[in-house]
């Protein structure tokens, strides 16, 4: 992942949230961290719709709905 030249000021030194529709394994949550990380950012949270993990790297996912709200997930 990465941010055009001219959005990495929007990100450096901002607090940042990380919003996803839908999370099965982490792994797009744990690119987003690492890209915001990288352009200097201070991720505060992560939001998702719909999310089957509960936390990435230490970082709690905050979410709406979970494997247990869908019958056969």
């Amino acid at each position: 992942m990465f941010f055009r030249e001219n959005v990495e000021p929007m990100v450096r030194d901002k607090n940042v949230i990380l919003l996803m529709a839908t999370v099965t394994t982490g792994i797009s949550i744990r690119r987003g961290m690492e890209c915001i990380d990288y352009y200097g950012g201070k991720l505060k949270g992560v939001f998702t719709i719909f999310s089957a993990v509960e936390a990435v790297d230490n970082t709690p996912v905050h979410t709406i709905f979970t494997p247990e709200d869908i019958p056969g997930y």
